[in-house]
């Protein structure tokens, strides 16, 4: 049996072993809110058109390869979690990717090459980090983008190359 949903956010267990959740992770969205979790998990079915939540959690760093297993994820929301680092290339090969939210982080800077691969993203919510910069044509990569938030951060300038190479 395929599951469609499964969500365990606001309980207070704690997750064991990879055998024994791998069944759980076959739903299209997977709820992982609240788990303490200090990283991405790995042991994620990938499944088409699937949507991951692992908002409240304890991940600090996204690095490239973290999400390499996640080819076919559409969503992805990472919101209040401790992320102040998010290596270039890291979304590199999630070519279905078309919404991110990284709200309430601890993102100090966007990149260039941060967004790497993200042709099909439509949806990005940097919302309430710590952003005071954003590099020139950070953004460049994202052709299909429709909706950026960037609000309630610390950005003190923006400027007309930051933009550089999108087409909307």
């Amino acid at each position: 049996m395929k599951m469609g949903t499964f969500q365990l956010g606001g309980n207070p267990c704690t997750i064991y072993g990879k055998p024994s959740i791998k069944s759980y992770y076959k739903a299209l969205y997977c709820g992982l809110q609240s788990k303490r979790l200090h990283k991405i998990p790995k042991n994620i079915i990938n499944y088409a058109n699937f949507r991951l939540i692992l908002n409240n959690n304890q991940i600090q760093k996204i690095m490239k390869g973290d999400l390499n297993h996640l080819s076919n994820i559409v969503k992805i929301c990472l919101e209040e979690n401790k992320i102040n680092k998010i290596q270039n290339e890291s979304f590199q090969r999630l070519s279905s990717l078309k919404v991110i939210s990284l709200r309430g982080n601890k993102i100090q800077r966007l990149h260039a090459g941060m967004w790497q691969g993200l042709s099909t993203l439509q949806y990005l919510s940097v919302d309430s980090n710590k952003i005071k910069v954003i590099e020139r044509a950070t953004f460049s990569s994202l052709k299909s983008l429709l909706h950026l938030s960037l609000k309630s951060n610390k950005i003190k300038e923006v400027r007309e190359d930051m933009w550089e190479g999108l087409n909307n």
